[in-house]
Order: C-alpha cells, then sequence, then structure tokens
C-alpha cells in the first residue's frame, strides 16, 4: 500500500521525462492537420495578395515554395514517428528535430510581412501580419504541446515584424508595435494555460495507469490466494476425512458387538454424527472445486426436513442439559 500511494504521489508531481515524451507524442499527433491549415493559410495570402494587384511575385512564390517544403519535411517526419513502435526510448532527437523544423516554418511566416506583399504598401504588410498572428494563434493550440515549440510557434514569427516596427520612423507602423507586444502578452497567456492543462491530462492519464496496473497486480494476487486457498481445502478435507473414514470402520465393528441399550443408542448417535462430519468434509471439497471452477453447479430442490432432523440429533442432548 505504501508503494502505491508513493507511485500515485509521483503522478501528481510535475512533469517529468515520460510528460516530455507524452508532449511530444501529442504533438506529432496533431502535426498533419496543423501543419496542412497553416500551407492552406500561406496559400490563400499570396493568392488574394495576386488578386488585389499587391503581390510581389518574385519573392513570393518562393516563399510559398519554402514553407511548403519545410510543412512537407515535417508531416512526414511525424508519419514516420506515429508508425514507430511505442513507448520511443529515443524521443529525445525527434523532439529537437521538430523543434528546428519549427523554427524554419515560424521563421518563415515571421518574413512573409517583407516576402509577400508588393514592396512600399504598407496595409498589404499589415494585413499579412494579422494573418501571422493568426497562424501563430492556432500554432498555440494546435501542435504547440510541446513547450520549445510551443514558445518557438509564437514568439519567431513576431520577431522580425516588431524589430521593424521599432525602428520605423512611421507613426502608425510604430503604434502596431504596442499592439502586437499586447497581443503576444496575450498568446502568451493562452499558451501558459495550454500548457497547464496538458500537464494536468498526462499527470491524470498517468494515475489512471498506476491505478489500473494496480488494481490487475491486486487482482492476480487475489485470485493466487484463492487458488491456493482452493487447494489448502481440498488438501485439509481429504486428508481429514482418512481418520472419520477409520472412525465409521470402528462404529461399524462395534454394531455387532453385545451393547447394552444406552450404549447402542449412543453408538446410534456417534455413527450419525460421522457421517454428518463425512458430509460436511465432502461439502469443503466441493466448495474447493467450485471456487477451481471444476465442476459444474445445479440449481435442485432441498429437502429441509433431514437436514433439521439431522441438527436436532446433533444438539439434543446438549440442549436437554
Amino acid at each position: 500500500r505504501r508503494r502505491g500511494a508513493a507511485e500515485l504521489s509521483e503522478a501528481t508531481d510535475p512533469p517529468d521525462e515520460v510528460d516530455r515524451q507524452a508532449e511530444v507524442d501529442a504533438h506529432f499527433q496533431v502535426t498533419r492537420f496543423s501543419v496542412g491549415a497553416a500551407l492552406t493559410a500561406a496559400s490563400l495570402i499570396v493568392l488574394t495578395m495576386s488578386f488585389a494587384q499587391a503581390v510581389r511575385l518574385a519573392t513570393a512564390l518562393p516563399w510559398l515554395a519554402g514553407m511548403a517544403a519545410a510543412g512537407a519535411v515535417h508531416i512526414g517526419a511525424s508519419e514516420v514517428y506515429r508508425r514507430r513502435p511505442k513507448p520511443i526510448a529515443d524521443w529525445r532527437p525527434w523532439a529537437w528535430a521538430t523543434a528546428a523544423i519549427t523554427f524554419v516554418e515560424a521563421l518563415g511566416w515571421g518574413l512573409a510581412p517583407f516576402a509577400v506583399p508588393a514592396a512600399g504598401d504598407k496595409l498589404a504588410m499589415f494585413l499579412v501580419m494579422v494573418t501571422t498572428l493568426c497562424v501563430a494563434a492556432g500554432s498555440v493550440i494546435g501542435y504547440g504541446r510541446y513547450l520549445p515549440t510551443r514558445v518557438i510557434a509564437f514568439v519567431v514569427p513576431t520577431t522580425p515584424y516588431l524589430v521593424y516596427a521599432a525602428l520605423s520612423d512611421d507613426r502608425i507602423v510604430r503604434g502596431s508595435f504596442f499592439l502586437i507586444l499586447l497581443f503576444l502578452a496575450a498568446l502568451g497567456r493562452l499558451g501558459l494555460t495550454a500548457d497547464q492543462g496538458f500537464r494536468r491530462e498526462a499527470a491524470m492519464r498517468k494515475r489512471n495507469a498506476l491505478l489500473a496496473e494496480q488494481w490487475q497486480r491486486q487482482k492476480e494476487e487475489a485470485e493466487r490466494a484463492n487458488l491456493a486457498k482452493s487447494k489448502f481445502l481440498a488438501a485439509a478435507s481429504h486428508d481429514l476425512r482418512q481418520p472419520i473414514h477409520a472412525l465409521g470402520l470402528y462404529v461399524g465393528a462395534l454394531q455387532n458387538a453385545a451393547l447394552a441399550p444406552e450404549l447402542r443408542a449412543i453408538l446410534t448417535k456417534m455413527e450419525g454424527s460421522i457421517e454428518a462430519m463425512d458430509r460436511l468434509f465432502a461439502a469443503i471439497l466441493d466448495l474447493s472445486r467450485l471456487d477451481a471452477r471444476a465442476v459444474e453447479v445445479k440449481v435442485e430442490t432441498l429437502a429441509l426436513d433431514p437436514l433439521a432432523a439431522a441438527v436436532c440429533d446433533d444438539f439434543r442432548e446438549e440442549a436437554t442439559r
């Protein structure tokens, strides 16, 4: 019990190595959907800017191709990871790899306001930046389960524009610097809440797994104890029936002897008691067989009069004292 309590207390501690691996597993579980959504947003922003004639194709198309290549590598890595047998002992290189790929993708989104819009079109640049912020927010909630990727997902995409806004001479652009900082603060709080929720979820999963393991272990111990009890009862009832059988032979031999009526009555009661004891040991043997599921139970009608008469015979003399 003390060992079980210690194991359960460990399940509520801050995430350890196992929990970090769980975060990496959760990250790769949603990578395909999250990266697909980000690539869809990248394609739509280039297409929208093309329709508005506010796109710089010389840099926008290579940017889109690079994002597609990084996304393909990310999805491919997630598919390979998910197909590996669990648990994965060497999960750290995979965590570093996904952090590196996430950094490349995040940096690509950070360069989007400078690569996609036409040169000098500040409105188009701001619209692309708004899209980048939306993608960063979705990444924090989506595939940002692993803490390093969560930090990368919302810090790296916004840093290039923040530097540009801080150094710009345009008042509106400088004003957007503070708006984006406020957005980053809210996004950071959202990421912290998501991280705390995932940690609680991971601790609960570990606690449930430990409870299930303890229940299975206790169930096996109870089954072993029950089997040992059944074997003991079978052996005990068999061994105890041997002297009872010998006593019955002695009583049977006395039946042929010349005895006084009083002794004959006592001998008859002894014979009845021996038969009752034999039936009792036979019942104990049957119980052990029932526990071992060696016999099939059949429900039958039981006559109570002989049973009550046997009980009365066994205790009549004691009751009359």
